[in-house]
């Protein structure tokens, strides 16, 4: 049971601490992985808890970007938005046709790993496009 725990919590730490994701997730987060113990439950709410942080984040650059985008640019933004969202649903979709823990674990692990990934560009995004930003 607890080599089992020991690698539930290696492969999330390999999804969600790749190079350069770790410093893009909360602190608060990674304080409730540590805490976790490799509780399954503990877990899963820490991730969806850092979901929640990672939406609004997203939400705010896509707001920001379209209110200061000229309206072809934020025509193309929202068609952009619109296909990662079905993109990411689709993909969440699959990964949640599997079984058992380590299924529920991968699917909020994908889910916070593609938000995170979407609010970093969206940020770019906002230094590329928007001058005052």
């Amino acid at each position: 049971m607890i080599l089992r725990k020991l690698a539930i919590i290696g492969a999330l730490s390999a999804i969600l601490l790749a190079p350069g994701a770790q410093a893009e997730l909360s602190q608060k987060y990674q304080k409730c992985m540590d805490t976790s113990n490799g509780v399954t439950v503990d877990m899963v709410n820490c991730i969806y808890a850092e979901s929640e942080r990672q939406d609004a984040l997203l939400n705010m650059y896509y707001k920001k970007l379209m209110k200061g985008l000229d309206p072809e640019q934020a025509q193309t933004l929202k068609l952009a938005q619109r296909a990662w969202l079905k993109w990411r649903e689709a993909n969440i979709d699959f990964a949640a046709s599997g079984e058992g823990t380590m299924a529920v674990l991968n699917t909020a692990a994908l889910e916070l790993s593609m938000l995170e990934s979407r609010v970093n560009e969206l940020e770019q995004y906002c230094g590329q496009y928007l001058p005052e930003y």
